[in-house]
């Protein structure tokens, strides 16, 4: 594993650290040296006095310094401070080795400027180098160049130039001082070297560890450099996904129009707002565009969703917050003011009343809407609730409605809640049972079948609508279980309900819901089974049924058509009718809805039965209340009706032991 180098600046106070042992190490030589020479070659004078040298106390006292130098720089160098006050102590011993020697000996002053002296100077400036700090190196040179001044005026003040001159050369030329004046410069000059030598390759040794040191800087630079540029591409790269999470989150991409999520920011938002302006919602569902979607297909689905989005946001006020909240449901948010609570404020159904062209393909389905309030800010919680449940109701009323919100949808949706949990009780307790409604021969007025239709009395709510509990027999799956009981029960009761009239023609009619068709070997067996007590059995599925899936549709109707049943469309003219669906499924009878019986739309009526007459189809009524609606549709060409002219659905006791309608003994022509 290759170790990381020290920081240069450790480095470098290492290096000066060395550099102060260094100092004091040559100082202490350059000592030994100066106490060699001086002990061989004794200047002249007299040699013999027993006077106190004064020259070895100095030359202690520049001992001392080089071991309190030393000492100090065990650990780190010696702080600045404290190697100027070092230097300048051992200048001045040195200067003052210089002036013990004149009076020890006492010489001329001219002893004091020899020139070796000069020597021993440069060897303590060049010492200096070795702590590495010019300002050192400089200080030194000042500190020696002071003294040397000083030692120059004191021997001038003490002797004439001409005197000093002459006392110089005459000292200078005595046998025994050159030898010793010339050892002593080669010394020096070799002392002044190696301190110089030393220091440059100190110095150069620490730039070569600064070199590498940079070296591994600038790669690791360059390192973190192209680090650097890929996060600056990751964080490029999470942001533009960030922005691209947002739009998937906050904005619908197929019509441009904001989400849910953005509607829910949207209502915190103005929830927030002072002062509070009460809020209208109101969302919007497109009637039958799932069969739309794929009967038309997916590309048709989409331009009419996206034409859809066009006319709500063209109808509307600026202010108006549009949002597609679901495959085929938007949403219609606006502050209205308070005067204007009972106004119409923003667009409801306005742009689905009438066709809508999508692309090549037309959209008839209409769409069904709920609306709620919001008059306070604490209102805002429940309004998604509340516009939900008023736009539940409005699909329940039928095709085309538009509920505003009230409190008794919210008890409705409750009840079925409630209804739901009790769903399998009731299955298993019997409370689920079938009532028989007659279809009648129009121009005999005579019984021809029966519809077999399924009731729920509860023990605690009394009867419950089929509106209201078949949904949630298909939502929870319950209803194969329930339909193949319904058949088999319908039949038998069909069978003891003819016996009971004396009639063989009669036939028995089942709903089937779609879910049904999803699990068409539970169904195709049931009808199986329930022949085997009653064989003239019609199965009744709505167009809406079939609708929905019409490959598999087409494969169960004509298993069930092999199995020996005959096949009836129900609600015909209802949502999206098509004659390709009447072609493609092969239907035996046609059901008219009650609601065009209910209107005045004979035209429209009498189109039907001619285009049932002229495929084959027997056709019958739904929804006739009075005589006047009996004898209508058998002018316009209807052949059997039903309806509570002739009753309501009663059990299949009532028409075995009392037999309500006598004349149902008799056969229909």
């Amino acid at each position: 594993m290759q170790t990381r180098p020290a920081a240069p600046d450790t480095q470098l106070e290492n290096e000066i650290r060395i550099g102060d042992r260094s100092i004091a190490l040559v100082t202490a030589i350059l000592l030994i040296l100066m106490a060699l020479v001086y002990v061989m070659t004794p200047a002249p004078g007299d040699a013999s006095s027993k006077s106190l040298d004064p020259v070895w106390p100095a030359m202690s006292a520049l001992a001392i310094l080089s071991l309190f130098r030393i000492y100090m720089s065990r650990r780190r160098p010696l702080p600045s401070w404290l190697s100027y006050i070092t230097m300048a102590g051992e200048f001045a011993v040195l200067f003052t080795l210089i002036v013990c020697f004149e009076a020890k000996y006492d010489q001329p002053p001219a002893f004091v400027l020899k020139s070796p002296t000069v020597i021993w100077l440069f060897v303590l400036i060049g010492l200096r180098a070795l702590r590495l700090d010019p300002l050192e190196v400089l200080a030194a040179g000042a500190m020696a160049a002071t003294g040397w001044t000083g030692l120059t005026l004191w021997a001038v003040w003490q002797s004439p130039p001409s005197a000093i001159t002459h006392d110089f050369v005459a000292y200078m030329s005595g046998p025994s001082i050159l030898v010793g004046a010339e050892v002593e410069k080669v010394l020096a000059i070799l002392l002044f070297s190696f301190s110089l030598a030393i220091a440059m390759r100190r110095g150069q040794r620490f730039m070569g560890r600064v070199t590498d040191y940079a070296s591994q800087l600038v790669r690791l630079l360059k390192k973190e450099k192209r680090l650097l540029a890929k996060l600056r591409q990751e964080s490029e790269e999470r942001q533009q996904t960030a922005r691209q999470l947002h739009d998937a989150l906050y904005t619908d991409a197929l019509t441009g129009l904001p989400s849910r999520q953005a509607l829910n920011d949207e209502l915190d938002q103005r929830a927030r707002q002072r002062p509070f302006r009460p809020l209208r919602l109101v969302l919007v569902d497109l009637c039958s565009f799932r069969r739309f979607n794929d009967t038309m297909g997916r590309v048709a689905g989409d331009a009419l969703l996206v034409r859809a989005a066009q006319d709500l946001r063209g109808a509307s006020r600026p202010s108006t917050f549009i949002a597609r909240i679901a495959a085929d449901e938007f949403a219609i948010l606006a502050s209205v003011h308070p005067d204007e609570l009972e106004g119409e404020d923003i667009p409801s159904l306005g742009s689905f009343g009438r066709s809508i062209d999508a692309g090549s393909f037309t959209f008839s389905g209409g769409a069904n809407s709920g609306a709620a309030w919001a008059r306070e800010s604490r209102d805002i919680p429940m309004l998604m609730h509340n516009a939900s449940l008023a736009l539940n109701e409005a699909k329940r009323l039928g095709r085309q409605r538009s509920v505003d919100f009230d409190k008794g949808q919210r008890q409705r949706a409750e009840r079925l809640a409630q209804l739901e949990s009790h769903l399998h009780t009731a299955i298993r307790s019997r409370q689920l049972w079938v009532a028989y409604q007659p279809i009648v021969c129009l121009s005999t007025n005579l019984l021809a079948g029966w519809e077999a239709l399924l009731r729920w009395t509860h023990p605690l709510l009394g009867p419950v609508p089929p509106v209201d509990f078949i949904p949630l027999l298909e939502e929870s799956g319950l209803i194969n279980q329930v339909g193949r009981r319904i058949l088999i029960v319908a039949a038998e009761d069909a069978r003891r309900m003819s016996l009971a009239l004396g009639r063989k023609d009669l036939f028995m009619s089942v709903n089937v819901s779609p879910f049904q068709l999803n699990e068409p070997s539970t169904l195709v067996g049931a009808v199986h089974k329930a022949r085997t007590r009653f064989a003239r059995l019609k199965l009744e599925l709505t167009e809406s049924g079939v609708a929905e899936d019409p490959v598999r549709a087409r494969s169960v109707l004509s298993q069930l058509r092999d199995a020996g049943v005959e096949l009836s469309l129900d609600d015909f003219g209802t949502g999206m009718s098509s004659l390709a669906h009447l072609q493609q499924f092969e239907f035996d009878y046609l059901k008219i809805d009650r609601a065009f019986v209910q209107s005045d739309e004979d035209a429209f009526i009498k189109g039907i039965l001619l285009l049932a007459g002229s495929l084959g189809l027997v056709t019958i009524a739904e929804g006739i209340e009075t005589d006047a609606d009996r004898k209508r549709l058998l002018e316009l060409g209807a052949r059997y009706g039903q309806g509570y002219f002739w009753g309501a659905a009663t059990p299949a006791a009532a028409w075995i032991n009392g037999a309500p309608f006598t004349t149902f003994r008799k056969a229909a022509v």
